[in-house]
């Protein structure tokens, strides 16, 4: 199995794999405690498949930091 389906596989069962070594990850957890889609899928898993992407891009960290951080900016009014 590919290393990043093995992520997203693992993510998606629950099993994180060290996300918290990015600079805002803990904050974006934090923020998202609890709180899930109308389908009961947690909001963190969005951050989680979306960091995976990115990984597989080879992009800088300060870009998937940057990602980390984009539900605060889209819940500015």
């Amino acid at each position: 199995m590919k290393n990043s389906v093995k992520k997203l596989y693992n993510l998606k069962h629950g099993k994180g794999y060290g996300m918290s070594k990015y600079k805002y990850y803990n904050v974006i957890d934090s923020f998202y405690k609890g709180m899930s889609t109308s389908k009961g899928v947690p909001y963190i898993n969005h951050i989680n498949e979306g960091i995976v992407h990115l990984e597989n891009m080879r992009v800088q960290d300060n870009v998937i930091n940057a990602f980390i951080l984009h539900p605060f900016v889209q819940c500015v009014n």
